[in-house]
């Protein structure tokens, strides 16, 4: 199964709960790719670009609060 894990934190962080859920899906066999919102300069177009080249099966998406 093909993953997106979106890290949506709009401030400078590691992405570690992405990652957590990165390596527990990769280590179930899933092909697994993570995006950071805080990197994007033009988050719709940019996301909308990774969704259609990568078009996973499954998004998650990783929230911090604040």
């Amino acid at each position: 199964m093909k993953v997106l894990i979106i890290s949506s934190d709009l401030r400078i962080s590691t992405p570690a709960g992405a990652a957590y859920i990165a390596g527990a899906a990769r280590n179930a066999g899933h092909s697994i790719e993570v995006w950071d919102s805080y990197l994007a300069g033009d988050l719709s177009d940019e996301l909308r670009k990774k969704l259609a080249e990568f078009s996973p099966d499954i998004v998650g998406i990783s929230i911090t609060a604040v």
